[in-house]
């Protein structure tokens, strides 16, 4: 499994479970037609059973958004603008934002811009 993390953070599996469980407690508190929503049925519902391609597609999409969000947040944090970090990874500019935006992006490429931001990758054996 393939890790990304800023130092000093933890590891994007458990800033994903997090995620997850943060949203099973704020959809327990919702109510719906006077009854409570349940997050696991309701990600169930809307994205299949866990195992399902319907589910493995919906997690992919939300690593590459969580990336994204990674590289947008860490770019801002150096006031560099999309264009120098186009420059600095030898990419045009509409590639970084179709990155930024949650565009799935090849190892390699991930690399370099990492590299760019001074983060560093991590790949860890389950």
């Amino acid at each position: 499994m393939c890790g990304f993390q800023k130092k000093g953070s933890k590891d994007y599996k458990n800033a994903i479970k997090q995620a997850e469980k943060s949203i099973r407690k704020l959809f327990k508190r919702k109510v719906a037609m006077g009854k409570s929503i349940n997050a696991k049925e309701l990600i169930a519902k809307r994205y299949g059973k866990e195992g399902s391609k319907e589910r493995e597609e919906f997690r992919e999409n939300a690593f590459a958004n969580y990336f994204g969000e990674i590289i947008k947040n860490r770019r801002k944090e150096l006031n560099m603008s999309q264009e120098r970090l186009a420059e600095k990874v030898g990419k045009k500019r509409p590639y970084i934002s179709r990155i930024e935006n949650g565009e799935d992006i090849r190892l390699s490429n991930f690399s370099l811009i990492a590299n760019a931001l001074g983060l560093s990758i991590q790949l860890t054996v389950e």
